[in-house]
């Protein structure tokens, strides 16, 4: 999984691209790892998506991970960003 920045705003947004998952699978986004998924997302024919995810201004500044799972193939992915 690839971000469009490494350092971001509260408030702003992230664009994710995804990769490397089954076709048209579900892939579950959370931030840090939580139970609390932030999203649900289905990847494409080619098992691709890109995503758009809004970091909450609740969100306290410093290093957090967005991790994305497959629920067919668990295909693992994630990447770090910097919250300012």
């Amino acid at each position: 999984m690839m971000a469009n920045v490494g350092i971001v705003a509260r408030g702003s947004a992230v664009t994710l691209s995804l990769r490397n998952f089954a076709a048209g699978e579900s892939v579950v986004l959370s931030f840090n790892n939580t139970a609390t998924p932030l999203m649900v997302v289905h990847a494409s024919s080619t098992g691709t998506a890109v995503v758009r995810l809004t970091i909450s201004d609740n969100v306290a500044p410093g290093l957090h991970t967005i991790v994305a799972v497959g629920t067919t193939s668990q295909h693992f992915a994630l990447v770090a960003i910097r919250v300012v």
